[in-house]
This record gives C-alpha cells, structure tokens and sequence, in this order.
C-alpha cells in the first residue's frame, strides 16, 4: 500500500492529525509529551519567524507519520580548532520536537514520504531533526536513506544525553538515590550559606506575573550568566516566563537569602513532567552551590502536593543531571535532503572538517596542557 503526503499550514489542521500527533508524542516519550504537543507548538510558533505547517503521512486513509515543522534558515557550520570557518544557510522545514512522530512505518513508506515532501516543495534544500533518540525511529531513518538513490540523511551529531528524573514515591525515597554523604553535603552549604549572609534561604514558588514581578530584574540578572546565555545566545527575559504562564504551564522557583534573591529556575509543568529548563543564580555563592540548594528544596516542594512522574533535566551534559538522573536517553540530529552532487560534496567537506577538529579536540585533552585545565575544572588544580 502506498503513502500519500499532505502539508498542511498551520493551524489549519484536521482534528484527526492533532490527535494522532497528541497520542504519539505521549506514548513514544512521556517525559516530553508536553513540548512535543499541539499546544506547545502553538504557543511557540505564534509570532515567530518562519512558516509553521505539518507534514503527515497517510496510508489508505490511516494516519501513519506527522512531522510538526517550521521552516527556518539554518546554518551548517564548518568549524576547526573551535573556530567557525564558515557557515552555508540552507532553506528547512525544522521538525518541532526534533524527532519523528509515526506508528508502524516501513522503510519504503518513510522514503516515499521524505521523497514526497521534497517534490511538494522543491526550494527546501533539506528536513532537519535534532532530537531522534537512539533506538527504533533512528534506526528507521538511516536504514531507508542507506541504499536510497533518491534521499540521503546526514548525521549531524550523535550521542547527545537527556537527563530525566522519574520521581519516586516520597521525598525520603528521593534522597535516597545519593549517599547519605552527598546528600548532608548539599545541606551542609545551605547553612554555611546562610551564615555567611547572615540570612536564612527560602524556596518561593513563582506561577503568576505578580508572584515575581518585584524580583523581575533580579531573576534577569541572575539569568544572564546562564550557559544558555553564554552558549546559545539566549539572553533570558521574564516575557519568557509570561508566554508560558499565560497557558498554564508556568511552575518557576527562586531561592532567597533575606530579601534577596540568589537563584532561579525557568521550569514549566504539563502532561505529568516538571521541565527544569534554565538555571541562574548569584556567582559570588558558586563555592555554596545555590543552584543545586534550589533544585532540592524545588523537588522537596513537588512532594507537598501530588508531584508529577518526571523532572526533566534536559538535553546536555551537566554533573548535578548526572548525580540525580535515574534515566536517561541519548539523541541524534538529523538532516535528510535529496541527492545531489551538490550536496554530496558540501557534506563531504562538512564531515572531514568535522572528523578533523574531533582529532585536535581529543590530541588537546590528551595532552599535558589539556589534562591540567581538566585538573582545574574538578577542583584539583
């Protein structure tokens, strides 16, 4: 049986696509149901630059695939020895979620559909996912592009961690996950905190605009020393916090010595995962840990009430994610596109560059220079 591709703009979509797209983003991974939902791609595409539209596969009228997508100018980079040599925009529908949404698709139908989609719109240059975790859907795309002689799919990244935290029945089963050691640590830098400010810390929970509209500048100044403000670019603003709120969505916490406010998290709650999206806090306290007092005073707050099944930490790496994490999951971006010569070259220059600044990375941290600034970062330095 054949498949046939529809694209339809957003929001004009059958409600039968919505419900298969709600359904499958539940069932193929709970913890990120929520930002791979209808609403959240609703929320997140308003206003924004880029055409938001769905792409869905049928087969005999059965819904089989469906690729929530905005299209976005997107850069390859060529970069050596950490340094960006150039960049090359490439016109593609980015697959909001980052991975693929389908129930029992074949190899042949999932290259027809990525065939079908470039005939419909030939001045995409590519498709791109950024988030297909290791296992079934992964496997699907690189076994039906492999032998392909019409698509191809580029592996742009591998092994990327997800961290996730499914919450346990009570707050004493929680700390239980670390030592007893590890745990009297963290508490430990709380009260020696509280006496070198001389104030006690408090967990206040920020839902609503008037909850933290008096620490509005405070929390951007703690959020502009975040690493996503270092490493994305991403300078953090409470209309963040307001989109988000206006959903329902919104559960952020701040960490107060006294008056003032020494730490925040960005997290948003839906579909039973708390999502701990961005952390900043007060610098000068770093030797005290303000962040990781504020995460388990959040999880000791979650367990007041019914808490949710997950805390989700997150793509990336990040030694609190780890120490805490009692799942995790490792993810792969992909670029499907036609084949072309053209194409074939500008990967092949791409993937040896690549391979290239792996090897110096790896001789740099192999080397003596490179073993003493790890020696630092630890602590030991």
């Amino acid at each position: 049986m054949s498949i046939t591709t529809t694209i339809h703009s957003w929001p004009n979509v059958p409600a039968s696509v919505r419900q298969f797209w709600s359904r499958r983003a539940m069932e193929q991974d709970p913890p990120l149901a929520l930002v791979r939902s209808p609403e959240w791609f609703d929320m997140m595409t308003q206003g924004a630059a880029g055409d938001a539209l769905v792409i869905v596969a049928e087969r005999s009228g059965q819904i089989v695939a469906a690729l929530p997508c905005q299209v976005i100018t997107w850069h390859l980079p060529f970069t050596i020895a950490g340094r960006v040599l150039a960049k090359k925009p490439l016109n593609v529908p980015k697959v909001w979620g980052g991975d693929l949404l389908e129930e029992q698709l074949g190899l042949d139908e999932f290259e027809a559909l990525v065939c079908q989609v470039f005939e419909q719109h030939a001045e995409w240059d590519g498709l791109l996912l950024e988030h297909v975790e290791h296992g079934p859907r992964l496997e699907l795309i690189r076994a039906a592009t492999a032998h392909s002689h019409r698509v191809r799919s580029y592996l742009l990244s591998s092994g990327r961690p997800h961290y996730r935290l499914a919450l346990p029945d009570t707050y004493a089963e929680f700390l239980n996950l670390r030592s007893s050691k590890s745990v009297s640590k963290v508490f430990g830098r709380e009260r020696a905190m509280e006496r070198a400010r001389g104030s006690k810390s408090e967990l206040v929970e920020l839902r609503v605009p008037s909850d933290w509209a008096p620490h509005a500048g405070r929390i951007e100044e703690l959020m502009a020393d975040a690493w996503q403000a270092h490493a994305l670019g991403h300078t953090f603003s409470v209309a963040d916090m307001q989109t988000v709120a206006e959903h329902g969505w919104n559960r952020s916490f701040m960490l107060k010595l006294g008056d003032q406010p020494v730490a925040f998290a960005f997290c948003y709650e839906g579909m039973r995962t708390l999502i701990y999206a961005q952390i900043g806090y007060d610098a000068s306290l770093g030797r005290y840990s303000p962040g990781v007092t504020l995460l388990y005073r959040l999880i000791e707050r979650l367990y007041e009430a019914e808490p949710p099944a997950y805390l989700d930490f997150g793509e990336g790496e990040g030694e609190y994610k780890k120490q805490l994490a009692n799942d995790v999951v490792h993810a792969a971006s992909v670029l499907l596109t036609r084949r072309s010569a053209g194409l074939t070259a500008l990967f092949g220059v791409h993937h040896a560059l690549s391979w290239t600044d792996a090897k110096l990375r790896s001789l740099v941290q192999d080397s003596a220079i490179g073993r003493r600034l790890r020696h630092k970062r630890r602590g030991r330095g």
